[in-house]
């Protein structure tokens, strides 16, 4: 029961930090992902909001993806337990990590999607 509710709640937290035009859509999006992966979008945007170089002020996918492998290198630097033996390999580990940071990147890019959009029709004249 306890990794479901911490599983919503994250759902719930990270939804809720998305442009309000997108949140549905970025709650559907996390609800389909692993509580690894939430954690770890949970870990950027906590990393974000005290590391100004994780802040991707241009908002282009390159900007947020360079700003994820900064995160990344970042959590690297950091201290870790050993692995044992019986545990995952270091392949394995890097394809998860390379996994999770293309899930971060798609989040960002859905839950600001709209914002660029709005910004352009109103530019243009439209009311969004």
């Amino acid at each position: 029961m306890y990794p479901v509710i911490v599983r919503t709640n994250l759902v719930e937290a990270l939804s809720s930090m998305s442009r309000l035009g997108v949140r549905e859509s970025a709650r559907d999006f996390l609800e389909g992902l692993s509580t690894d992966e939430l954690q770890y979008i949970a870990g950027y945007l906590g990393a974000r909001t005290i590391d100004p170089r994780l802040n991707d002020s241009a908002g282009t996918r390159g900007c947020r993806a360079r700003a994820i492998e900064r995160y990344e290198q970042n959590r690297i630097a950091q201290p870790r337990r050993e692995l044992s033996s019986g545990e995952r390999t270091a392949v394995n580990l890097a394809a998860d990590v390379s996994h999770k940071m293309i899930v971060l990147l798609e989040f960002l890019a859905r839950s600001e999607r709209t914002s660029v959009n709005t910004h352009a029709w109103s530019a243009a004249g439209g009311s969004a």
